[in-house]
């Protein structure tokens, strides 16, 4: 493949997940303050404590296979046969995790969960359908995200609307809590029909699925599992010991924040996804282009956090005021102490990609491993003496100890420390001054 025609399958592809995201982005952030200010403080709590346990589920229940399956994809993409056997492989994988996930958090909800058992469980039983998310790699690996994204975009908008309406219609608090559920349900339904449209009934099936070719992913796969855990335990623990320490109402204050803090990441992390399969490609090819890849992405990504930061810092008290109103009006400071996490999440994501690409996964779980340590620590200190606020301290510098200062610890991630070092102390400059040279060379 040119590079013209990657660099061009890169911009589309982004814009469609931008598209999507962009979407969800502006309604999400409405429906978002609604239901919040129809909820309350102590029920919005209780609904983000259950969202952050299903993130830490579905971690849990993908089995690290996300970049793997991407990048097995794109290595075949020539060959629907074997796709088709990725596919059902990390499908069936994943179900059998899930299942499994599910019967623990059902046991723990039944014995030990002080909220409404109900609520809780209503929300995490949409795991079932995080298998079909395994369609959503394979669409990813071949560059092909455009059905994808409408798909999620249209049930994205018509279950906005409905909340909107649940809303003013003043509903019980229990469907809130049941349309997580509902549009997890509607998505995978989609997803099924998507792919089978496109490849036929029997491309997504038992008899694809081979568990010689499952063993040997999960071999590599495990590190990413831990790691994939240790990731989302620090950027939603957060969340879990606040319930715990402080109580729902604390969390709902947090939550206001972190949400707003997170809505705009759909931009960057597109643009991650879609250049991943380009960097995969570029890893074998000459050198400097691959380096060069590298910092331009994660120069265009400091730099994109960078203008973000700085509207947060400048506007925080009037965003949270306008979205979630006067009781939840703490959240302003936590989102100027939250908003800075960005800078590191996002580097973490792009060198996850390259971790994959390198096939050094093992790298990931060790610095996501660390910077949960290190949250664990700063949580238990900082929650009993500043609430909400010292939840989003330990999140930012267990961030910036996992995404940016283990690479300085572990010699064999200093070349990442320095691309990243780059990136950061020049607000991506560094990142533009190399693609004008790469430009100027071809």
């Amino acid at each position: 493949m040119s590079n013209t025609i990657a660099n061009k399958l890169i911009v589309t592809n982004s814009l469609w997940i931008i598209s999507e995201k962009g979407i969800r982005l502006i309604l999400g952030i409405l429906v978002i303050g609604l239901v919040a200010r129809h909820l309350g403080t102590a029920l919005f709590g209780q609904l983000n404590f259950s969202l952050a346990v299903l993130a830490v589920a579905v971690v849990v229940a993908s089995v690290g296979l996300n970049r793997i399956v991407t990048r097995e994809v794109v290595e075949a993409a020539g060959n629907e046969s074997i796709r088709s056997e990725i596919v059902s492989t990390a499908f069936f994988l994943r179900l059998a995790a899930t299942i499994f996930i599910l019967a623990l958090l059902f046991t723990y909800s039944y014995f030990f969960l002080s909220q409404n058992q109900t609520l809780f469980f209503l929300v995490v039983a949409s795991l079932l359908f995080n298998p079909f998310d395994a369609i959503d790699l394979h669409q990813q690996g071949l560059a092909q995200v455009k059905g994808i994204a409408v798909i999620r975009s249209g049930i994205f908008i018509v279950a906005s609307l409905t909340k909107i309406s649940l809303v003013y219609t003043e509903v019980s608090a229990i469907w809130f809590f049941a349309f997580v559920f509902i549009e997890h349900a509607l998505v995978a339904v989609c997803f099924y029909v998507f792919i089978v449209t496109r490849n036929g009934r029997g491309f997504l099936s038992v008899k694809r699925c081979k568990w010689g070719k499952g063993v040997s992913i999960l071999r590599e796969s495990w590190p990413e599992v831990i790691a994939g855990l240790g990731g989302i335990l620090f950027m939603r623990l957060d969340q879990i010991m606040l319930q715990f320490m402080q109580g729902a109402e604390s969390v709902g204050i947090y939550s206001a924040a972190v949400r707003i803090s997170e809505a705009w990441y759909f931009f960057p992390i597109a643009i991650i996804s879609a250049s991943f399969p380009k960097i995969i490609q570029l890893r074998d090819g000459v050198a400097e282009r691959y380096e060069d890849a590298m910092v331009i992405l994660f120069s265009g990504l400091v730099g994109i956090a960078a203008f973000a930061i700085l509207f947060f810092l400048l506007f925080s008290d009037q965003i949270v005021g306008l979205v979630f109103g006067p009781e939840f009006s703490e959240s302003a400071l936590i989102l100027q102490v939250h908003c800075l996490t960005a800078v590191f999440i996002l580097m973490g994501s792009a060198s996850g990609s390259w971790l994959a690409a390198e096939r050094k996964l093992i790298w990931n779980l060790h610095r996501n491993l660390f910077g949960l340590v290190v949250n664990i620590v700063l949580n238990v200190i900082l929650i009993e003496r500043y609430g909400a606020l010292g939840a989003a301290i330990a999140t930012l510098v267990s961030a910036f100890s996992a995404y940016y200062l283990f690479d300085l610890l572990s010699p064999k991630l200093r070349f990442m420390f320095r691309i990243k070092s780059q990136a950061i102390f020049t607000l991506g400059i560094y990142g533009v001054i190399r693609a004008k040279k790469h430009s100027s060379l071809t």
